[in-house]
């Protein structure tokens, strides 16, 4: 909202302006200093984010990783456990051969107690002639030969199965271990980044409350050179003239539209700071033809920061009334106008400003709620 404190401006006596220029300036350099520790602070603020921010990003992917690597171990361990149920399959196979070939050697053996082991000589009478006395001692000794290495091979083959099996066992504790390990890793990463996020948020926390400071630093730091903009302005401005008072609620509008900004104190909706709007703001468009309330003075025309070109019309007992955001001008510093004439046209306060007339009624430093002077629509 267009503000600018002329209040101030119309109360000050000339030989008083300039010790209340430098008050208002000393405070404005006060407000500055303050706006750069403000800023210092906020940027060590935001260095701190943005350095824990990265921190926990990196956290993020040390986790990630990790989860990524738990779940390779994990599937060495279901291909290691499988593995070492194949090899118990295996050895209860080997058990099992071994163990009917020990009892068929025990058959073998209690026969051979029991009969004793066949002599040449007994071989030689039994058998019809000479070929079959040879086939069948060549027999016994391949029996012999065979359940030898059959039984070798078995055992071998059961230490065989026995050390593959312990070594799977081996290399799917070593798994555990390591899943064990990064399971601890990873909780104190998880631990770190909660206590990083704390911290983060009450940075971020104290980095919005600071942000806030500075907004209301620099509204301050604006009023405060608006303030000596006015303070300025009060050495063109006349003392009071004729009384004002029989025109309240009974003013014409300077121009016809609605009030698209109130008079008085306003919350913003999304920073929840307070204004104060000095008047109203009638929305109108632009060119639109800009006509005096009442008869007065114009004691001031000239274009103001905030409020781009202003008229600002002396009505007598210490009566003002302010026009601003206007286009055109028609009337001079020093001129006289009547109630109802135009003083100029409507336009903009500033680039950035909707087409709208910025309307002031100001007795003395006070300033009034036009909608209570002018007429009720």
């Amino acid at each position: 909202m267009m503000s600018i404190l002329l209040a101030v401006a119309l109360e000050a006596q000339p030989e008083d302006v300039d010790s209340l220029i430098a008050r208002e300036r000393r405070k404005l350099e006060a407000l500055r200093e303050a706006q750069r520790r403000d800023m210092a602070k906020l940027k060590t603020l935001r260095r701190r984010e943005r350095t824990l921010g990265d921190k926990l990003l990196g956290l993020e992917r040390e986790v990630a990783l990790l989860k990524q690597h738990i779940r390779t171990l994990r599937e060495e361990e279901r291909r290691l456990t499988r593995q070492i149920d194949s090899t118990k399959s295996i050895l209860r196979s080997l058990r099992t051969s071994l163990l009917g070939h020990r009892r068929a050697l025990g058959r073998h053996l209690r026969a051979l107690y029991i009969y004793g082991r066949p002599s040449l000589l007994k071989v030689l009478l039994t058998s019809e002639d000479i070929t079959e006395f040879w086939r069948r001692v060549q027999y016994v000794k391949a029996v012999e030969e065979w359940e030898r290495i059959y039984s070798e091979a078995l055992t071998r083959e059961m230490r065989s199965a026995q050390k593959h099996s312990a070594l799977l066992k081996a290399r799917l504790e070593a798994r555990r271990k390591l899943i064990v390990g990064k399971r601890k890793k990873e909780r104190a990463l998880k631990a770190n980044m909660a206590k990083i996020r704390r911290i983060l948020t009450r940075l971020r926390r104290d980095r919005k409350a600071k942000e806030e400071v500075l907004r209301e630093r620099r509204r301050a730091i604006e009023e405060s050179r608006r303030k000596i903009e006015s303070l300025i302005l009060a050495k063109k401005v006349p003392g009071p003239g004729r009384k004002f008072v029989r025109m309240k609620g009974k003013l014409p509008w300077p121009v016809e539209g609605p009030v698209a900004e109130r008079f008085g104190r306003h919350r913003d909706p999304q920073l929840g700071t307070w204004t104060f709007n000095r008047g109203i703001g009638i929305k109108v468009p632009e060119g639109t033809v800009v006509r005096a309330v009442a008869d007065g003075k114009v004691i001031l025309e000239e274009w103001l920061r905030g409020y781009g070109q202003v008229v600002l019309l002396d009505h007598g007992g210490n009566f003002f009334t302010l026009y601003g955001g206007l286009k055109d001008v028609y009337v001079g510093q020093g001129q006289d106008v009547k109630a109802g004439e135009p003083i100029g046209t409507s336009g903009r306060a500033d680039a950035l400003s909707p087409p709208m007339l910025h309307f002031e009624i100001l007795e003395g430093t006070e300033v009034l709620d036009p909608t209570k002077w002018l007429e009720p629509k």
